[in-house]
Formats: structure tokens, sequence, C-alpha cells
């Protein structure tokens, strides 16, 4: 790749940057790139076998279609898009074997699209990404083994579309997401091994469609949600093997549609009855938990 100019410059179109795109030979550096500001359709990245970060885009402020980041075996962290503030379509983070940490996004504020980080064996915190405050389609947080915390994005306050927190084996609690005041579509919480608390759901009030939570192996309570009031769908609580206590729902008033507390084996029947007599909410299925 050539520098074009020495001053900063746009691209109108797409960029796309693989070894198959550059006829197989290993690139290992983008500096090439350097004084790019911004794009006008979609960057992706991918297929990289020595590349190892994102040096020479370090100009780059915005792109206005989608950001795509996978499948480089060699990349360990996103140092290189340090002046990167907003996509506006998806920004899709995905199957980067080595990637450790989302170092280098520190100015990266919003996402206009869906956000998804999945699939990092080794990625084990987003504590630079502290300036992102909203996503305005779903966020997809899942398939990552290492992850323990969400520490570093404590100023998220909204996503539009869906969240989903999944299959994060190693993840103990939701800390970073205490600055979450609402999700406006379907929050679903699930299949994280060593999750125990919710407590960084400490501040958020609404649900615009279904909550669900299930097969979290070591969720013993509910107690981070007390400040929901209202959720437009279903509540779905299933299959936590610990689950003891509801309590955490106590400002509960509004269920859209149905409510669904099945196969808690360690919660009382009689506290999953005492949360349904206390909110509004049409079908009510509470079956095969602790009695």
């Amino acid at each position: 790749m050539e520098r074009a100019g020495g001053c900063g410059y746009s691209i109108e179109g797409n960029l796309q940057i693989s070894e198959e795109e550059g006829g197989g030979e290993e690139l290992d550096n983008l500096e090439g790139l350097a004084n790019l500001i911004s794009i006008g359709g979609d960057l992706l990245i991918f297929e990289n076998g020595e590349l190892t970060n994102l040096e020479g885009l370090n100009d780059l402020t915005r792109v206005e279609g989608n950001l795509s980041i996978h499948d480089n075996d060699a990349l360990v962290s996103m140092d290189g898009l340090s002046d990167l503030t907003r996509v506006e379509g998806d920004m899709s983070i995905f199957s980067n074997g080595l990637l450790i940490s989302m170092d280098g996004l520190f100015n990266l504020i919003s996402v206009g699209g869906d956000m998804s980080i999945e699939y990092h064996p080794r990625l084990d915190s987003f504590e630079d990404l502290t300036s992102f405050t909203s996503v305005e389609g779903s966020l997809s947080i899942a398939f990552n083994r290492s992850l323990v915390s969400m520490e570093g994005i404590e100023k998220l306050t909204s996503v539009g579309g869906d969240m989903n927190i999944g299959n994060n084996a190693l993840l103990t609690d939701l800390d970073g997401l205490i600055g979450l005041t609402s999700v406006g579509q379907n929050l679903s919480i699930h299949s994280n091994d060593e999750l125990d608390d919710l407590n960084g759901l400490a501040n958020l009030t609404s649900i615009g469609q279904n909550l669900s939570i299930y097969s979290n192996d070591e969720l013993g309570n509910l107690d981070g949600l007390f400040n929901l009031v209202s959720i437009g769908s279903n509540l779905n609580i299933y299959s936590n093997d610990k689950l003891s206590s509801l309590a955490g729902l106590s400002s509960l008033t509004t269920i859209g549609e149905g409510l669904f507390i099945v196969e808690n084996g360690n919660l009382p029947s009689q506290a999953a009855r005492t949360l349904a007599a206390g909110v509004d909410a049409g079908t009510v299925s509470i079956s095969d938990n602790k009695d």
C-alpha cells in the first residue's frame, strides 16, 4: 500500500484489507494508510495472518458504513484506532484468536447499527472502551471464554435493539454495565457458567421486549435488577440451578405479555407466585421449580 498524499484524505467507497486481496502476500502493518481520516463505505479487515495491530489507521475518525474485523490470527489489540469516534453502520469484531483486549478504541463513542464482540478465546477485558456510550442497534457479547468482567464500558447508557450476553465461560459479574438504563428490545443473559450476580444492572429501568435469564449455573439472585420497572413483552427465567430468590425484581410492575419461571431447581415456587401476584402480566407459567 502506498501513502495517498501528505495531508488527510478520505475514501468514498469501501476499503478491504486482507491477504486474499493482496494476492496472498503477508501483511504485517497498515503504515500505507497513514493520514486516512474517513471511509465513506465499509472497512473490512480480515484473514491477515501476520497483522498484530492496526497502527497506520491512527488518523481514522469515522466509518460511514460497516466495520468488520475478523479472522486475523495474530491480532492482539485494536491499537491504531485511537481516533475512531463513530461507526455509522454495524461494527463486528469476531474470531481473532489472539485478541486479548480492546486497547486502542478509547475514543469510540457510538455505533449506529449493530455491534458484536464474539468468539475470542483470549479476550479478557473491555478496559479501553472508556468513551463508549450507545449502540443504536443490537449488542452481542458472546463466546469470549476468557472474559471475566465488563469493566471498561461504564459509560454505556443505552442499547436500541437486542442485547445478548451469552456463553462467556469465565464471566463473573456485569459491573461494567452500571451506566446502562435501557434496552430497546430483548435482553438475554444466558449460559455464563460463572456469573453469580447481576449487580451491574442496577440502573436498568426498562426493557422494550423480552427479558430472558437462563442457564447461568452460579446465579443465586437477581438483586441487581431492583430498579427495573417495566418489560414490554415476556419475562423468561429458567434453568438457573442456584437461583433462590426473585426479590431483586421488587420494583417490577408491568410485563406486557407473559411471565415464565420454570426449571429453577433451587427457587421456591412461592417466590415466583409472589412476583406474579405483584405485576400486571398476561400469561403466567410457573413450574418445575423447588416445590
